[in-house]
C-alpha cells in the first residue's frame, strides 16, 4: 500500500530566533504541534525572554539567552543538540553568520515584517505606517549574508488603515506571519525545496533605525495627516509622537484631522482649544489637528491635564529639534 500524504511528511524542528513579541503566535503554533526545538534571545531582551519562559512553561522546549559575542556558538550547539533541522527568525539584533544559517537541513529564513526588497531594516512596521502606505505587507525569504536580501520564498500584503498604530499593525501581522510560516513549514515536510526567487535589487531600500529626530513633531512642514501618521507610527512603543513647550516633552498619542475655518492665520503648533476631552493645534496649510490624549511623565493622560501646567490657547508647541516656532 502507497504511504498517504500525512505519512510522507518529514518532522519539522526548528530554532527560531527572536528579540520581540511579535514572534509570540507563530511560537504558539510551533510548540503546539511539536515544530518547536529552540527558541534563542537576545540577553538584553529580560522580558521577552519571561514572556516566552512562561508560554513555554508546560513543555521541554528550551528558551537560550546569548550575548552577541556567545550567539554563533549557542545557535550552532542548539541546532546539533535539539536536532533542529530548520531555521526561523522573527525580529532579531545580531547578524546571522554563514556558520549558522548554513547549518539547518531545510534552511534558514526571516519572517520579516514587511514588503522587499521596499521595505528592508529593522523597523518596518514602523515606517510602513509613518509613509501612510495603502497596504502593508509581510516577507518570508532565504536568509543571507546580507540584510532582509535573501531570495523571496512568501510575501502578502494586507490593507493598513489609517487609523492603524504601531501596535495594532504589528498584531496583525503576526497573525499573517502564522499563515505564512505555516505554508513555508508544510512545503518544507513535503520534502520540497522552497520555491523562491531574487529581490528586484532596483527597488530595494534600507530604513536604518529610526533616530530620535524622525520621533518628533515639526510643525513647520508636516501637515495634519502626517503628523497623525506619526503619531500612529509611534503608539504604543514611543509613548505617541513627541513635542515640547518649554522643557515640557509632551507626546501626542491620538488625533484627528478636523475642519477649521481659518479666519485669522496663527503660527503652526498653536493651541487653539483646550478643555476637557481634547486640544485642538494649529497646523500648517490652515489645517487643524484635534488631540485626544497625550504621555506626558506624569503618565497616559487627557489633554486638559497639561492645563496644570500652564498651557493654554494661545501657546505655541515647540520644535524640539529646531527651537521654538516662528
Amino acid at each position: 500500500m502507497e504511504p498517504t500524504i500525512e505519512e510522507k511528511k518529514e518532522d519539522i524542528k526548528a530554532l527560531l530566533l527572536c528579540c520581540s513579541r511579535f514572534a509570540f503566535p507563530v511560537i504558539q503554533q510551533l510548540a503546539y504541534f511539536g515544530q518547536l526545538g529552540a527558541v534563542l534571545i537576545p540577553d538584553h531582551c529580560p522580558e521577552i525572554i519571561e514572556e516566552i519562559r512562561e508560554m513555554l512553561k508546560a513543555t521541554d522546549i528550551p528558551v537560550i539567552e546569548s550575548s552577541k559575542t556567545a550567539f554563533e556558538e549557542k545557535a550552532c550547539s542548539a541546532i546539533e543538540q535539539y536536532q533542529v533541522n530548520l531555521g526561523l527568525v522573527l525580529t532579531f539584533s545580531f547578524m546571522i553568520p554563514r556558520t549558522v544559517f548554513s547549518l539547518p537541513a531545510k534552511g534558514f529564513f526571516n519572517v520579516h515584517p514587511g514588503p522587499l526588497p521596499a521595505y528592508r531594516g529593522a523597523d518596518p512596521i514602523f515606517h510602513q505606517v509613518k509613509n501612510r502606505e495603502k497596504y502593508a505587507g509581510l516577507a518570508i525569504h532565504k536568509v543571507d549574508a546580507g540584510a532582509d536580501s535573501g531570495d523571496i520564498v512568501l510575501q502578502e500584503k494586507i490593507p493598513l488603515h489609517t487609523d492603524d498604530t504601531y501596535g495594532i499593525l504589528s498584531e496583525k501581522l503576526a497573525v499573517l506571519a502564522v499563515k505564512l510560516t505555516g505554508t513555508l513549514i508544510h512545503i518544507l515536510s513535503m520534502g520540497f525545496a522552497a520555491p523562491s526567487k531574487p529581490q528586484d535589487e532596483s527597488k530595494a531600500h534600507y530604513y536604518p533605525k529610526q533616530s530620535n529626530e524622525e520621533l518628533t513633531i515639526d510643525w513647520l512642514t508636516q501637515d495634519a495627516a502626517s503628523i497623525i501618521a506619526l503619531i500612529n507610527a509611534c503608539n504604543p512603543h514611543n509613548k505617541g509622537a513627541a513635542t515640547k513647550i518649554n522643557t515640557k516633552l509632551i507626546r501626542l498619542l491620538q488625533a484627528e484631522n478636523i475642519p477649521y475655518d481659518n479666519v485669522e492665520p496663527v503660527p503652526p503648533g498653536t493651541i487653539l482649544y483646550l478643555d476637557d476631552e481634547y486640544m485642538d493645534i494649529a497646523v500648517t496649510g490652515g489645517q487643524r489637528l484635534r488631540v485626544k490624549f497625550i504621555y506626558i511623565e506624569e503618565g497616559f493622560l487627557p489633554p486638559a491635564a497639561l492645563k496644570q501646567f500652564g498651557l493654554a490657547p494661545g501657546i505655541i508647541f515647540e520644535n524640539i529639534y529646531q527651537g521654538k516656532n516662528e
